[in-house]
């Protein structure tokens, strides 16, 4: 929601405190919508979106996992972008490598 509002949040709050919402991290889970991940890319950076869904790995609702994997394998983004949001973002956040 917020890249969606971001050009209103200046005109609702000091710019500095809009700029603070550059900060956060976001996840994938969005089931499938490829641009709504694009936008936070564009948003947030590719250092800040990380692969997630809304249910467990493989489990309800129908496809959840399988259409975020779908939506990040179909962004126009190079596979180091990839690498980040599918892992190095967690790790990074984590301070933590996985093996």
């Amino acid at each position: 929601m917020v890249p969606f509002f971001a050009n209103r949040l200046p005109l609702v709050m000091p710019k500095e405190y809009a700029d603070d919402f550059k900060k956060f991290y976001v996840d994938t889970a969005i089931i499938g919508n490829t641009k709504a991940v694009d936008m936070a890319i564009d948003y947030f950076g590719e250092d800040k979106v990380i692969f997630a869904t809304d249910a467990p790995v493989g489990m309800q609702p129908a496809g959840a996992t399988v259409d975020v994997i779908e939506s990040i394998e179909n962004l126009n983004v190079s596979d180091t972008t990839r690498y980040k949001i599918y892992r190095k973002n967690l790790e990074n956040i984590l301070n933590v490598k996985f093996d």
